[in-house]
C-alpha cells in the first residue's frame, strides 16, 4: 500500500525523525521563553511521529504488518496537535495576564491612576 520508493527512503525517514526528536529536546530544555519552548517541543513531538511512520514503513519493506507502528504515529499526530493548541492558548494567557500585572505594577511606580483612587478611599 505504501510502497513503490527507493529501499532507503525508510531509512531516511526513520534517521530524520530520530534526529528531529533528539534536536528538539535539546533545544527546548535550554529554552526559557515558554512559548519557544512549546514550539521546540513541537519539532520533538514531529520527530516522534516521524519515528513511528518510519518504523510503519520498514517493517512493510519486511513484509511484516505495520499497522501498529504507523496508526501510533498517526494517533501522535492527532493527540499532539489537540493537546499543543491547548498549551499554546494557555501559555498566551499566562502572558497576558503578566502584562497585564506589570502595567498595574508600573502605574504604581509613577503614582498614577491606581494611586489617585486610594487616597479617595476607592479600591
Amino acid at each position: 500500500m505504501l510502497r513503490g520508493g527507493p529501499a532507503w527512503w525508510d531509512a531516511l525517514i526513520l534517521a530524520l525523525g530520530l534526529l528531529s526528536a533528539v534536536l528538539g529536546v535539546l533545544y527546548a530544555l535550554m529554552e526559557h521563553d515558554l512559548k519557544r519552548m512549546l514550539a521546540f517541543h513541537s519539532i520533538e513531538n514531529i520527530g516522534i511521529v516521524l519515528i513511528g511512520v518510519g518504523v510503519g514503513l520498514i517493517l512493510a519493506a519486511l513484509g511484516q504488518p505495520m499497522g501498529a507502528a504507523l496508526g501510533a504515529g498517526l494517533f501522535h499526530a492527532l493527540s499532539h496537535a489537540l493537546f499543543k493548541a491547548l498549551l499554546f492558548l494557555g501559555a498566551g494567557a499566562m502572558h497576558v495576564g503578566h502584562l497585564r500585572s506589570h502595567a498595574r505594577a508600573e502605574a504604581r511606580r509613577r503614582g498614577g491612576r491606581v494611586r489617585l483612587r486610594r487616597r479617595r478611599g476607592g479600591r
